[in-house]
């Protein structure tokens, strides 16, 4: 981290400031790739704004992955302001600035017009090496995404005010936004369904305590509990 380096973390007020690290089953190594993306990737080789896609089904852990991503050691050394939107309600370019302003300043900005929003973003995130999570919860209810694809090429534009080596992690379960949204070939991470026995240990953790003896019938009930939800999820796909 660099000497004197004020490091800021913003998180909407639908997200908890407090973060209790879970253990990660069969997602290491992408986590280190997508963390080595963001940190080496997007500051060494890339001038622009980098923007980086989590895709997956609900249900399949893109928060918790994004969270893990978000409050790395690494990340953290990396980026001077953090920031982490929990979607937005209003998909047009007013309402995406005012998400994210409301996000980092916790004050609605409704009564302010396109020109004193896009000055009160940029004022924020200038000159600044930043990160900035969309988690979206919700997605544009058009018949097709084009209008949103306006809207957030122009709200690319204001955010590109910062420093080499800004980027945006965007969550989402629709394919068509993880797509467009992000900026290259390397910028998309799908999230697959994890083996039976990373499911198995999961399960297992969220069940007993650590040093807990797990008795033998209830093992035998938790292997077919995991086989049966791994088989719902991929029906849903």
């Amino acid at each position: 981290m660099i000497a004197g380096r004020r490091n800021e973390v913003i998180e909407g007020r639908q997200t908890t400031f407090f973060f209790n690290e879970p253990l990660v089953y069969g997602r290491e190594n992408v986590i280190d790739m997508v963390i080595v993306y963001l940190t080496v990737y997007g500051s060494e080789f890339k001038d622009d704004l980098s923007v980086y896609s989590i895709f997956g089904p609900d249900g399949f852990g893109k928060t918790t992955f994004a969270k893990l991503i978000f409050h790395h050691p690494r990340v953290v050394n990396n980026f001077e302001l953090r920031i982490w939107v929990c979607s937005f309600s209003d998909f047009s370019l007013k309402g995406m600035m005012e998400a994210i302003i409301k996000a980092a300043i916790g004050c609605d900005c409704e009564d302010l017009d396109l020109d004193l929003l896009q000055k009160k973003l940029q004022y924020l995130l200038q000159r600044k090496r930043y990160l900035l999570v969309l988690d979206f919860k919700l997605y544009p209810q058009y018949e097709s995404l084009y209008p949103f694809r306006d809207d957030w090429q122009r709200l690319k534009s204001v955010l590109a005010c910062g420093k080499v080596g800004a980027s945006i992690l965007v969550t989402t379960c629709l394919w068509e936004l993880a797509q467009f949204m992000r900026t290259d070939s390397f910028g998309l991470c799908e999230l697959s369904k994890l083996s039976n026995s990373c499911c198995r240990k999961l399960f297992l953790q969220q069940v007993f305590e650590p040093n807990d003896e797990i008795p033998i019938e209830l093992e035998a009930i938790g292997k077919v509990i995991v086989e049966s939800v791994g088989e719902c999820l991929l029906r849903q796909n």
